[in-house]
C-alpha cells in the first residue's frame, strides 16, 4: 500500500510539473523587438488562486532583471493579462522593459507569480509551497550592432522616463560630412529643442535656464561619442493637465552655425 501511495505521488507531481508550459511569440527574436510571452499556469502552484487575482511576471537575463519589485510586492508595470482560464501573457520589447542595450541580450528569463510570492496557496503543491510557476528561459538572437547617427534610449519613452541621446560623430562625419567635421570636439551639444504638447500643432521653444544643460558628455572610453540625459516632464516643466505628444532636437555647434537636420520623436502615452 505504500509502494502504491508513493507512486500515485510522484504520478501527480509529474503530471502538475508537466502541464505548466511558456511560449514566446515571435520564437525567434531580438532584444530589441516586441515579444509576447504566454505562461500556462495549469498544474503549478498557482492553477487554483482565485481569478480575481491577477499574476505577475518575475524576469531575469545574463545581465540582471528589470524592476520586478518585491518578491513580497511585485512591480505593477509586472501585472500580467489574463488571456484564459490559468493562461496568462506579458508583452514586452527587452531593450525598453529591461532598460538594457539590446545588442547585450543572450537570454531572457521568467515565472508567473502572484503578487506576494510568499502568500502560501491551498492548491496542489501545499501550503508551504510558494505561489509561482517553474522557471522559463528564451534565448535571444544576436544583434548585429550598426552604428547609427544617433539613437534614443529608450527608443519608445513616455514623458516621465529618464531618456538619453547619444550622437555618434564618427558615423556623422561619414554620411554628411562638412555639417559636423568643423564643430571642436567641446562645442558638440543641442543647439534647439522644442515639444509639443498633446492636441496642438504648435512647437514650444524650450529656453534652458542653464547654457550648459545642452552640452553633450563624452560617453567614456568612446571616441567621438557623446550622450545627454533628460526627463522630459521635469525639462519642459508643462501644466499638470497638459500631456506631452512630441520632441524635437538638432545637434551643432555653440552659435548654430553648423548644425544637423531636425530630429523627432514621439511620445508614448
Amino acid at each position: 500500500m505504500k509502494k502504491i501511495a508513493l507512486v500515485v505521488a510522484l504520478l501527480l507531481s509529474y503530471s502538475f510539473s508537466f502541464a505548466q508550459s511558456a511560449s514566446v511569440e515571435p520564437a525567434v527574436f531580438k532584444g530589441n523587438q516586441e515579444i509576447k510571452i504566454t505562461i500556462d499556469v495549469t498544474g503549478s502552484c498557482l492553477a487554483d488562486i482565485d481569478d480575481t487575482e491577477p499574476l505577475y511576471i518575475w524576469m531575469w537575463s545574463n545581465k540582471g532583471g528589470p524592476n520586478n519589485g518585491s518578491w513580497n510586492n511585485s512591480a505593477a508595470t509586472a501585472k500580467m493579462t489574463k488571456e484564459s482560464d490559468n493562461v496568462w501573457s506579458f508583452t514586452i520589447i527587452p531593450q525598453d522593459y529591461y532598460r538594457q542595450a539590446a545588442a547585450e541580450f543572450e537570454f531572457i528569463g521568467c515565472l508567473a507569480k502572484a503578487k506576494d510570492g510568499s502568500r502560501n496557496p491551498t492548491g496542489p503543491c501545499g501550503a508551504n509551497a510558494e505561489p509561482k510557476t517553474a522557471d522559463f528561459r528564451f534565448d535571444v538572437q544576436a544583434l548585429k550592432f550598426i552604428p547609427q547617427v544617433y539613437r534614443v534610449f529608450p527608443a519608445k519613452f513616455f514623458e516621465n522616463d529618464l531618456i538619453h541621446i547619444v550622437y555618434d560623430r564618427n558615423v556623422d562625419d561619414t554620411l554628411t560630412g562638412s555639417i559636423t567635421k568643423a564643430i571642436a570636439e567641446n562645442e558638440v551639444q543641442i543647439v534647439i529643442m522644442d515639444y509639443q504638447l498633446v492636441g496642438s500643432n504648435s512647437w514650444l521653444p524650450f529656453v534652458p535656464t542653464d547654457p550648459n544643460m545642452f552640452k553633450l558628455r563624452a560617453v567614456p572610453n568612446q571616441t567621438k561619442r557623446y550622450i545627454m540625459s533628460f526627463n522630459p516632464k521635469r525639462t519642459f516643466n508643462f501644466p499638470n493637465d497638459k500631456r506631452l505628444n512630441k520632441i524635437r532636437w538638432r545637434f551643432g555647434n555653440s552659435d548654430s552655425s553648423i548644425r544637423t537636420p531636425l530630429i523627432e520623436r514621439e511620445v508614448q502615452r
